[in-house]
């Protein structure tokens, strides 16, 4: 099953900021991979819908094209989640598009909105 987008770093969950295993636990555990492998393992469409929200392509300039953008895989709660950081924000990209386990299905409703509003 290939990762699908879930949330950015700006509207993060505050309380999960901090928390152990949550996103700075996420951001440190970081390993830099290649595009290639990204690609492998994070949804297509979903992968497009965030390059098109962050302006790409720009003229001749892809995301794929920009050396800007590191790609990156890391541990969030436990769970193996990829990441590309684009002006020092996160993009995160989980395996069900949602948030971990420990939070409610609420909770996990509350931030999917958030992160839709936050390409709109």
């Amino acid at each position: 099953m290939k990762m699908i987008y879930f949330c950015n770093c700006v509207n993060w969950p505050r309380e999960d900021v901090r928390a152990e295993g949550g996103l700075r636990d996420m951001i440190s555990s970081g390993r830099n991979i290649t595009r290639k492998t990204f690609l492998r393992h994070v949804d297509r469409a979903s992968r497009l819908e965030v390059e098109t929200a962050l302006g790409y392509p720009m003229g001749k300039l892809t995301a794929a094209k920009d050396f800007a953008i590191q790609y990156k895989r890391g541990k969030l709660h436990g769970r193996r989640v990829y990441f590309l950081d684009h002006s020092a924000i996160e993009y995160v990209f989980t395996p069900d598009g949602g948030l971990w386990p420990a939070h409610s299905a609420a909770s996990r409703q509350m931030f999917s909105d958030a992160a839709r509003k936050a390409f709109q």
